[in-house]
Parts: C-alpha cells; structure tokens; sequence
C-alpha cells in the first residue's frame, strides 16, 4: 500500500500539471519567472541581411596590381532599417569602394587585418545612417589576387 501511495501521489500531481497546461490554465506570460526576458524583445526579432554587390578596387602593392574583391552584408533587426539600406546601396558602395582603395593591403594579410578593415567598414556604414539600426557588417566574400 505504501508503494502504490509513494509512487501515485507525484504521478497523479504531474497529470493534473500536464492537464492544467495543455487545457491553456498556464500562458506564456505567466510562465515567465523574474528576470527573465520576454521573447518579443528586440534580441528576439529575427535577423535581416542586406547583401551588397561585390565591390572590387585595385591597388599598387610590392610593384604589382593587385585587386580586392569583398561582398558584404548588413545585419540589422529592423524592417525600416533594411529598406533604408536596399534604397541607398549606392551610397554605401561608393563609400566602401573610397574605403577600400586607401586601404594598406599587406594589412590584408593577416586576419587582424582583415578584422580590422570588417570594423571600419561597419564604422563607414554606421556613420552614414546614425539614426537606422544597424548591428553589424560581415564578409560573405573575400579576395585578393
């Protein structure tokens, strides 16, 4: 008797909770404990890329033409935002290609470097939409020949 009691009693409680859930007595917002984050925060919103055209520059670099060629895309978590920046991606490419062409290319060696110029690409864009969200830049494509 005392087994059927130990076992009974927490299996009977773990199917009221199961019926009590699945009825809809619980919500998500009632689930959420102190300190924890609502799921429609702005981490949440789904990301957005806006995919640049390939830029290519040249540059003189030990005495030979050497070309660089980067593809870059725009990560933001705003609809507005990625408008904005498929309306004026000729203004972001002329900016980068100004960018990229003054651009040390033995920097471009290292991944320092190229870490580097993904920073100031990013700095670039920010700087041209102060008032937009944008979250980050990062290479989709990258090549030096």
């Amino acid at each position: 008797m005392k087994k059927i009691l130990i076992i009974g009693i927490p299996v009977l409680i773990l199917a009221l909770a199961a019926g009590a859930y699945f009825l809809g007595f619980f919500s998500a917002d009632e689930a959420l404990v102190d300190g924890e984050e609502d799921l429609s925060s702005e981490a949440a919103r789904p990301p957005l890329f806006h995919k640049l055209p390939p830029l290519v520059v040249s540059s003189t670099y030990n005495g030979r033409l050497r070309y660089l060629q980067v593809t870059l895309s725009v990560l933001t978590r705003d609809e507005d935002t990625l408008e904005q920046l498929k309306l004026n991606t000729p203004v972001i490419q002329n900016a980068l290609i100004i960018l990229l062409g003054s651009y040390d290319f033995a920097a471009l060696e290292s991944q320092e470097g190229k870490e580097e110029l993904r920073k100031t690409s990013e700095s670039e864009i920010v700087g041209l939409f102060p008032n937009e969200e944008i979250e980050s830049v990062l290479f989709t494509g990258f090549v030096i020949q």
